[in-house]
């Protein structure tokens, strides 16, 4: 017994280990104990959100290992077992996939070419086989956090890590160069993931940058991580080199390489190549260079030289500062250019976009250049040039130049000396026969002095080019830029700030103490820059000892997107005392300045007497007194200038301008009219009132500084409506501007009385440049009632709500970012006309990003509650999108005497400006719709209504109209009841509304069910009725059948036709002829028995049911009565058809009754024969006649 218990307790130990084993190997619990056990009892690993099992779809958010001199993180680990997991003492894995493997260095690295960067070992705790082993992303990381290399993509095909050794039959990655790919493939790969790392491989690699071009080929690599050596065969293909083919042999690490031999083999020329190349912080380089033999004529044929290099570079590219540097010392360039002898040396330095040449000495045959200094400005540039050969050096140019001198300063303010002689020289559309120039150029003194006898023709560099220019120029040095006489004729002149048609000047004469000599006149056409453009100028000018008379017209000059049309200006006098006169017309208003003034010692001190501003968008200005100016280089100055206009208001200012210390201006405005916004506001709206403000502003170093504010007296505005002018009274209006250096921020208040306010706050920051400024503003609109709109909206009462509006805008100031958000709270609205109130509605309409508004919103019509959701797109204004949800049940949107009508909706909306899709599904749950009459605001349309939105090509149309679009099933209820124009009776059906070409069709059904319908006095039954809906919704087809039962018989009547169009025949059972049972069906007997009461009925009955056999049966009725006529004279309006009944009485009297079938005519006619020839006709009714008529026989 006992040996059976012990067995047992076995079996139960081996029953609960298997339990045990399977939970932790196949279940979540299971991996998630053995990770606790894990971070537990080894404190150098830590996991963290583990998922799956250990037998299948393990994931792991992260796994760290990390001590002191350890910090490895794997991102997203994925492991998929093979089905064997663990066989030969290794772990068998189908595929090991990560997002990241991060290797953080431990000690900070050191600024040292030679320091070895020091990996720690990555502990692989046991041994596994993997057929694929895949990581997006390795990154090595210093400890300042610096990334300093980074592979992508890497994948391992048959993988195998035996004692802490990875190899691999295939392997390939990307490693990431300033942020440019090269993509890796080795074959028999090799990595020790233990100190120091050892690699090795074979494969090849591809890389593709836009500065250095294409480099496919193979390598060899074998060392470690940190210190390899590598061979490799490559193809080179650059924009400018071409093909070439390179060896390389080198050594380096993650950060760089020294190239221990790199030849360059192309058909130009075979370089040998030494030096390092580093791409950690910035892409460094340092190389020599050597090569003996260079040829150049695949890249300049018009440039063939052959010669020895040897010439070393060095630069450097950082890739967060995008700044460059590069230096390139030729030490010694020999060989020959076209046959003549070539030697050159020298230095070229590129540093933060500055240019320098350093001893740059060039030597070709008979001539030689020499330069030195900076190129860049400002210019500090040295040359002598020889060159009484130039073919020699220039092959396609002929000539000589010789000279020497220095250039200093900048291009507006250049100085230096120097001498430049040039004869018979001619060279790509440039040939200047002779010219001999001494220049002196400074601050204070400029002399020019020889001649110049130049043409050139169709030249072109960079993106300056001219198709031609003459200058014919002589002078001396005699006095401060005396000029003696000049021709110059340029045209067709283009630049990147300058295009020009033509100029044309000539001059003769001098310029003497200040004293303009001479006469001369100057043409442009078609002028360009960046700032302006011109159509046409011509400036004329004659000077004499004692004065300079000027005369210049300017057309179509523009100017920051202005079109001044004409300018006229014109100057008298001598620099010490003259007048000026200028004259300027454009479409916002003419210029009128008269000024007299003197130039002494280059300050220009001036009298501005006349002054005028007429036509413009703000009305006629005119100045109020003359205004002093001072005009400077460093300085300006001005009195109070005052401009006022007796109708427009009063505005003045002082202006200053010192160099070091800027602007300055203070001024006031007074009365200014508020009209003077009308040019930019809608026709109908005119801003009443004035605006008073003043202002004081002062530019330092960091901006303006100082404050402005205005402020707007009680006034209103006004607007035009269908019913006439209305105002909305304002009050308290307050703006407030100040400047504080780089920053302007800004106030306003604005108080409508009993409608609401308006305030608004913004601040502008101003950065170096206008696209990066900076705003952020917020408005606010509320108002805390709507009755006032009552009076503007005459179809609805008792509106009622509140409305608040909110606008921010923030971002960069050229395109700012524009949100806001609309409320509507505690909304009511009444249509008096169809009893619709409409309570409790909340509306918010929110923009977001991407020029995008959401709408939601909601409303109660009776019990029945309304939803609202929605977008609005405004990113293009003239083409917005709106789409709209509304769901609602049980509206009651008819409250009237005659129809008590509810809806549920549930229709999706879409609008655009041209078009507005509906669709979805309306439900009328009940109605009750009783009707004695067709109320006054009913409008019947005839055939040949055109209705604005529907296509009629017999209309031309000046504009698009706005398309309606439904697709919309609308179904009625169980409690749908009509009782009106005798038809008493439930409804019931659906039918659908759709679109096909502009028209809107109907495809259902409307069952008319308990239906009885009284007419002429009788009740007929409506066994079965049923309109039809297969087209037009206004003419539904009809089937329906009406009876009444008289004694034993019963009669009816089929409807059958459209309701416009309508076909009905009359029946009996049993069957009597079509006349007896019409009368038994209108009157209850036979139409023997009728009485002459009953003939109008039933000839009228005839005609309005459109019984098929009418016109016989008319005729069969008459003949009953004793009536010689009975017919229907037919009209295009049915309502005006008329029964005209005839009746003769002896052989010349003839009498008609004439009534109308749809409204209330009738008339009797009389006509009488007197004799052979005479005849009398007489008519009676709504209007009397009476004529006789003669016959002529």
């Amino acid at each position: 017994m006992k040996i059976h218990h012990r067995f047992a307790d076995f079996l139960l130990i081996v029953l609960l280990f298997i339990i045990l084993l399977l939970v932790t190997l196949a279940t979540p619990l299971g991996t998630k104990a053995i990770v606790t056990l894990v971070n537990t009892m080894l404190p150098l690993i830590s996991i963290e959100g583990e998922s799956g099992t250990l037998l299948r779809d393990l994931h792991i958010d992260k796994l760290t290992i990390k001590n002191k001199t350890i910090h490895i993180e794997f991102i997203d680990l994925n492991i998929d077992w093979l089905s064997s997991i663990y066989k030969n003492s290794k772990l068998n894995i189908k595929q090991l996939r990560g997002k990241t493997l991060n290797i953080y260095l431990a000690e900070k690295e050191e600024e040292s070419a030679n320091k070895k960067t020091i990996i720690p070992n990555i502990p692989i705790p046991i041994d596994m086989i993997a057929d694929r082993v895949a990581l997006d992303a390795l990154n090595i990381i210093n400890a300042d956090d610096n990334l300093l290399f980074q592979a992508k993509n890497m994948e391992v095909m048959g993988a195998r890590i035996i004692d802490n050794l990875l190899t691999g039959e295939t392997a390939k990655a990307t490693l990431v160069i300033n942020k440019n790919p090269m993509l890796v493939n080795l074959k028999k790969a090799e990595l020790d993931f233990d100190q120091p790392h050892a690699i090795k491989g074979q494969g090849g690699i591809h890389y593709s940058h836009i500065h250095t071009g294409t480099f496919d080929g193979t390598v060899n690599v074998a060392g470690t991580l940190t210190d390899y050596e590598l061979e490799g065969m490559l193809d080179w293909d650059e924009q400018i080199l071409g093909h070439s083919e390179l060896q390389v042999k080198g050594s380096g690490d993650y950060r760089g390489v020294i190239v221990e031999k790199l030849i360059i083999d192309n058909e130009s020329a075979l370089l040998d190549i030494k030096g390092t190349l580093s791409w950690v912080d910035a892409f460094k380089w340092n190389f020599s260079i050597k090569s003996d033999n260079v040829r150049t004529k695949k890249y300049r044929p018009d440039w063939p030289a052959e010669f020895t290099l040897d010439m070393s570079t060095k630069g450097s590219y950082h890739y967060k500062q995008q700044k460059w540097f590069v230096l390139i010392d030729t030490h010694k360039i020999a060989g020959n250019l076209s046959r003549y002898p070539l030697q050159a040396s020298g230095k070229i330095i590129f540093k933060d976009s500055l240019l320098r040449v350093k001893q740059i000495d060039l030597k070709s045959g008979d001539n030689r250049l020499k330069v030195d200094g900076k190129i860049t400005e400002p210019f500090v540039l040295k040359w002598d040039i020889k060159a009484n050969k130039l073919k020699q050096l220039l092959p396609d140019a002929v000539g000589s130049i010789n000279g020497k001198g220095i250039l200093t300063g900048t291009t507006i303010k250049p100085s230096g000396q120097g001498t430049l002689l040039i004869k018979k020289l001619a060279s790509k559309g440039i040939k200047i026969d002779f010219a001999d120039i001494k220049l002196k150029a400074g601050t204070d003194d400029s002399l020019l002095s020889g001649k110049v006898l130049a043409k050139i023709k169709n030249v072109t560099y960079k993106d300056f080019s001219v198709v031609s220019a003459d200058i014919d120029f002589k002078g001396s040095e005699k006095e401060s830029l005396r000029l003696g006489q000049g021709i110059f004729r340029i045209k067709q002149l283009k630049s990147k700030q300058l295009s020009v048609k033509s100029v044309d000047l000539e001059f003769k004469g001098s310029e003497k103490k200040l004293l303009v000599l001479g006469k001369g006149t100057l043409r442009i056409k078609q002028l360009e820059t960046e700032q302006l453009s011109l159509q046409s100028a011509k400036v004329a000018f004659n000077g004499h000892p004692q004065k300079l008379d000027l005369e210049g017209m300017i057309k179509n000059l523009i100017i920051a997107g202005k079109t001044i049309k004409t300018t006229k200006v014109s100057a008298k006098g001598a620099l010490d005392k003259h007048q000026i006169v200028l004259n300027s017309t454009s479409k916002e208003g003419e210029l009128y300045l008269q000024a007299e003034g003197s130039l002494e010692n280059a300050i220009w001190k001036g009298l501005v007497k006349h002054l005028r501003l007429n036509n413009t968008a703000v009305g006629h200005w005119r100045l109020n007194k003359p205004v002093k100016l001072h005009i400077a280089d460093k300085r300006f100055s001005s009195s109070e200038i005052c401009l006022n206009n007796p109708k427009r208001g009063y505005l003045c200012s002082t202006i200053k301008w010192q160099k070091g210390n800027g602007f300055q201006a203070k001024g006031i405005l007074e009365r200014v009219p508020l009209a003077q916004l009308k040019p930019w506001l809608a026709n109908s709206i005119n801003f009443m009132g004035s605006i008073n403000g003043q202002y004081n502003l002062q530019q330092k170093a960091d901006g303006f500084y100082g404050q402005a504010s205005f402020w707007l007296p009680n006034s209103f505005i006004r607007y035009k409506t269908t019913s006439g002018l209305e105002k909305i009274p304002y009050r308290n209006g307050k703006i407030l501007v100040n400047f504080n250096g780089n920053t302007i921020t800004s106030s306003a208040d604005l108080l409508f009385d009993e409608r609401g306010k308006l305030n608004t706050k913004a601040t502008i920051t101003l950065l170096s440049s206008f696209e990066q400024h900076k705003i952020v503003a917020k408005a606010h609109l509320s108002t805390t009632h709507l009755a006032w709109l009552n009076d503007y909206v005459p179809d609805i009462n008792k509106l009622k709500g509140q409305i608040s509006s909110t606008i921010n805008v923030h971002g960069r100031l050229k395109q700012p970012v524009i949100s806001g958000e609309l409320m509507l709270k505690d909304g009511q609205i009444k249509v008096p006309d169809t009893g619709t109130y409409l309570s409790a509605i909340q509306l918010k309409i929110q923009s977001g990003k991407q020029n995008k508004a959401y709408i939601k919103g909601s409303l109660l019509a009776g019990k029945g509650k309304l939803n609202m959701t929605g977008w609005l797109n405004y990113s293009r204004l003239n083409a917005w999108i709106a789409q709209i949800k509304l769901k609602g049940h049980d509206l009651h949107l008819m409250n009237t005497h005659e129809v008590q009508a509810y809806a549920s909706p549930n229709l999706d909306i879409k609008a655009t400006p041209k078009s507005i899709t509906i669709l979805g599904h309306l439900h009328i749950p009940r109605a009750k719709i009783t009707l004695d009459e067709i109320p006054e605001t009913a409008v019947y349309e005839s055939d040949d209504v055109v209705f604005t939105g529907i296509k009629n090509n017999n209309v031309s149309e000046k504009k698009n109209p706005l398309r309606i679009i439904p697709n919309v099933k609308i179904s009625l209820g169980d409690n749908i009841h009509f009782d009106g124009f005798g038809l008493k009776a439930q409804l019931k059906g659906n039918f659908h509304v759709t679109d096909n070409l502009n028209t809107i069709l109907s495809r259902g059904t409307l069952s008319i069910i308990n239906g009885q319908y009284r007419a002429y006095g009788q009740i007929l039954t409506i066994e079965h009725g049923v309109l039809v809906f297969n087209g037009p919704l206004g003419n539904p087809g009809l089937n329906i059948r009406a009876t009444r039962n008289v004694e034993d018989l019963k009669v009816g009547l089929n409807l059958a036709g459209t309701l416009q169009e309508p076909k009905s025949s009359v029946f009996s059972d049993p069957t009597l002829p079509e006349d007896d049972a019409l009368s038994y069906l209108l009157t209850g007997q036979k139409l023997a028995d009728s009485g002459d009461d009953d003939t109008q009925l039933l000839l009228q009955a005839v005609r309005t049911l459109g019984i098929n056999s009418g016109s016989n049966l008319l005729n069969r009725i008459g003949g009953s009565f004793g009536l010689d006529d009975v017919n229907v004279v037919t009209f295009e309006d049915y309502r005006r058809n008329r029964l005209q009944l005839g009746k003769r009485l002896g052989a010349d009297l003839y009498i008609r009754y004439i009534t109308g079938l749809f409204d209330t005519f009738h008339k009797i006619a009389i006509d009488y024969r007197i004799s052979k020839k005479w005849s009398l006709q007489a008519e009676s009714g709504e209007e009397q006649a009476i004529d006789f008529i003669y016959e002529l026989r």
